[in-house]
């Protein structure tokens, strides 16, 4: 669905989608905030949802959980897992607990039943249209449905430790406004 790109610099390899990098392995940092922390928050995630980046290593990562029974990867372009099996081999390891589907993310939460502990939102900051939309009290009251009791939405921003910008302030704000008028607690 975009033009992807597979580069090779020193070591690492880049997936860029129409021009922008969209993930980079091994990036072992970016790949285990992603997913350690959220399987952490919740007392025992056995089925987890993964939206997006799943070929930055998160899913190896999220595999590292022994309660996990079921792990759901969604990514919008089939061609992405395609590329990322060829090239990035770690990333997706064959695991009979992972199933991947090829799918908007907003319409897999619309369209089956399944119930998750954890669903992580695994996708850049919302600088285009096409990526806002998994930030609306829509797609959050989506992802809300699909939880188990007890269940846990998480998503990240990059930050600074020590400086957010004016307009990062507003983005987070923003976001934070969103989910708090779906979630009862947002931390």
């Amino acid at each position: 669905y975009g033009n992807l790109a597979v580069l090779e610099t020193e070591g690492s390899r880049s997936l860029a989608e129409n021009g922008q990098v969209v993930t980079t392995v091994p990036d072992p940092a970016a790949a285990e905030e992603a997913v350690h922390l959220p399987l952490l928050e919740h007392p025992r995630p056995e089925r987890v949802l993964l939206i997006g980046s799943c070929a930055n290593g998160s899913l190896a990562e999220a595999l590292k959980h022994p309660s996990v029974a079921q792990l759901d990867c969604v990514e919008l372009d089939p061609a992405v897992p395609e590329l990322a099996r060829r090239f990035f081999p770690s990333a997706i390891p064959p695991d009979s607990r992972v199933r991947m589907h090829a799918i908007d993310g907003r319409r897999f939460l619309k369209t089956g039943d399944p119930q998750f502990d954890v669903i992580v939102v695994n996708l850049p900051e919302p600088r285009t249209a096409q990526l806002n939309r998994f930030y609306t009290v829509e797609f959050f009251a989506s992802a809300a449905r699909r939880l188990r009791p007890g269940g846990l939405l998480a998503l990240a921003f990059p930050a600074s430790e020590n400086y957010l910008s004016p307009e990062a302030q507003a983005l987070l704000r923003c976001i934070h406004k969103t989910l708090a008028a779906v979630f009862p607690q947002v931390a």
